[in-house]
């Protein structure tokens, strides 16, 4: 295979990084170098993803290839500083420090940007993720007594109080922070495991229950419409006694496990597939 040097030669470096000989770049023309006889049987490294693939024939985007060759990108990029290294203090440790006043300027211009909303001016705002629960519950009928389920990322106060004024129910995992005002205990003082505590509060006419349950860990759940009574029995593997036991189970958990588990399933069957594999390993062995 015919092949073509670049990012410069050493003469300490034995491994001479190559491209593919079809490569439209124009720029890239073959050295008269008496480094650039590749012998035979000598190690082949292909590079790893820079910015000289973007005009590479097998990976090229037209998009950056066509606006400038790559003669012209690399010499804007060797020549592009946005900060002077001399005046840079010793005691500075900013990793950003040589991009530092380009991520300033951008972010004053990015705070100055009007931001449209896509949550609709007949509903309410409760947040990024509350936003999206009111969008989908808008075909729901009111006055009907339809319940909601969610998990954590979505559960709040107001998107709870929200909801009730066109009578949707509503049941959810809630993070500690997204309930101000509610002192529960910890973990250590809920350690025994089925051991549980309720708080009830009642805002305008709507009542809602905050439960913090601990089994395997502790969870937290809120709903505005069933609390920790009737306390039912689940059953768990005692590790210590070797044996299944009877654990106290509020019926807010119950609740949520029985209408959860559908979502909670599809995430365990998807958590069992690589999905999102990402290889840093560009680099290839071959012989000529």
């Amino acid at each position: 295979m015919d092949t073509r040097t670049f990012y410069g030669r050493k003469e300490h470096d034995r491994a001479v990084r190559v491209i593919p000989a079809d490569s439209q770049d124009s720029e890239l023309e073959e050295s008269d170098n008496e480094d650039s006889e590749i012998e035979e049987s000598q190690e082949v490294w292909i590079p790893e993803s820079g910015t000289r693939m973007f005009w590479n024939k097998a990976c090229r985007v037209s998009q950056v290839a066509d606006t400038m060759t790559l003669n012209r990108w690399e010499a804007i990029k060797k020549s592009l500083h946005f900060s002077n290294n001399e005046e840079r203090q010793e005691e500075n440790d900013d990793p950003l420090h040589k991009i530092r006043p380009l991520v300033t300027h951008l972010t004053s211009k990015l705070r100055n940007l009007h931001r449209e909303s896509v949550q609709p001016p007949e509903l309410a705002d409760v947040g990024a993720s509350g936003n999206v629960v009111l969008r989908l519950a808008q075909p729901i009928p009111k006055q009907e007594n339809y319940k909601l389920i969610f998990e954590n990322w979505f559960t709040s106060v107001p998107l709870v109080l929200t909801l009730a004024q066109p009578g949707i129910h509503c049941t959810g995992t809630v993070r500690g922070n997204r309930l101000p005002g509610v002192n529960l205990m910890c973990d250590a003082e809920l350690k025994r495991r089925g051991s549980f505590e309720q708080k009830i509060e009642k805002i305008g006419e709507t009542t809602l229950h905050v439960v913090k349950w601990y089994d395997n860990r502790s969870v937290t759940l809120l709903s505005d419409y069933t609390g920790a009574q009737p306390v039912t029995e689940v059953d768990r593997w005692d590790r210590k006694r070797k044996m299944i036991t009877k654990v106290p189970c509020p019926a807010v958990v119950k609740e949520y496990n029985k209408n959860m588990g559908g979502v909670d399933l599809l995430d365990s069957l998807i958590a069992l597939y690589r999905n999102k594999i990402r290889s840093k390993k560009w680099c290839s062995t071959s012989w000529i």
